[in-house]
């Protein structure tokens, strides 16, 4: 998704988008790319929502104690009624049915943008592989624990390098930075 050669966006309606983690950030990643015009999205995660991830998700009281996927849908379809949402209640790097993996496996390959809002150094692997192999772009976003910061990071195929070698990179460069304040020693919401 890259502004047009005229300065103006490009149409968005046709692109496909799966959004891997509906927590923090990837709630509110796709209901803003569907604001911005992107009418078809995968969704996954395996998480309900609970009342103390109020604070930070874009959700509300109504969806606490439902699958995110199932609340999300309901807000994209709510923002955009043309909306087309295909969801799968399952964790990217689970040890899940055999048949459902593969199902999604190539539901996500059939994407143009891949976001990658997990923080799982599991997920973010197998999204990473399945991006290279089947030429998706790729955008994944991290919160450093205690919300002290963040990163977002993209890979475009043919383009940039490919994801796992930009996020060697960025956390080799973490690593030379001191800690987060009252982050806990951790970085990152993930527990990495």
């Amino acid at each position: 998704f890259e502004i047009g050669a005229d300065g103006g966006e490009e149409d968005l309606g046709d692109a496909a988008v799966a959004d891997v983690g509906l927590g923090s950030v990837g709630g509110k990643v796709a209901v803003s790319l569907c604001r911005a015009g992107v009418r078809r999205f995968l969704l996954v995660d395996d998480d309900v929502l609970g009342p103390e991830n109020l604070v930070r998700n874009e959700l509300t009281w109504r969806d606490v104690a439902f699958d995110k996927v199932e609340s999300v849908k309901r807000q994209l379809e709510l923002v955009g009624l043309d909306v087309k949402v295909e969801v799968f209640r399952t964790q990217l790097s689970g040890q899940e049915n055999p048949k459902i993996a593969a199902k999604l496996a190539t539901s996500l390959a059939a994407v143009d943008l891949l976001v990658d809002a997990t923080a799982s150094a599991p997920s973010f692997l197998t999204a990473a592989a399945l991006c290279r192999r089947a030429g998706v772009a790729m955008v994944w976003g991290e919160v450093f624990a205690g919300g002290g910061g963040g990163l977002i990071a993209r890979s475009r195929p043919g383009q940039d390098a490919d994801p796992l070698s930009i996020r060697s990179h960025i956390l080799g460069v973490l690593q030379t930075l001191p800690p987060v304040p009252g982050g806990g020693g951790g970085r990152r919401e993930g527990g990495e």
